[in-house]
């Protein structure tokens, strides 16, 4: 308000002779126009404020989940290490074949057999 204040007493201090009533009038509308517009401009650079604020936030957080999905990318592949090496570990081994003790013992009975129809 002080603003219009100074605004019509320079006005009419300046231009008293050279103004019509309708162009001041025009003038005040036009002042008025531009304080509206101001202070909505005002209010629009608040809320960029805000958003940049949030965005900011937001970038923040994708960085942190970034990290996150980093580090358990590590565990992932460390956990899968850890299981192939529990497979070579739990494999049977060439040995184990059940087929092979299944013969070993055929060939053994066999051979205990044929011994002891000999000794007669």
């Amino acid at each position: 308000m002080k603003k219009l204040i100074f605004i019509y007493i320079l006005l009419t201090s300046l231009f008293t002779q050279t103004l019509t009533e309708t162009e001041i009038d025009n003038l005040f509308n036009h002042v008025r126009t531009l304080e509206v517009s101001d202070s909505l401009n005002t209010l629009q650079i608040n809320q960029l404020k805000t958003n940049l604020e949030l965005y900011e936030k937001l970038k923040l957080e994708n960085e942190l989940l970034i990290k996150d999905k980093d580090s358990l990318n590590v565990l992932l592949k460390q956990e899968n290490e850890l299981l192939l090496n529990r497979i070579d570990d739990i494999s049977p081994k060439w040995y184990d074949n059940k087929w092979i003790w299944f013969t070993l013992g055929v060939l053994f009975t066999g051979s205990s057999v044929h011994l002891a129809g000999q000794i007669n």
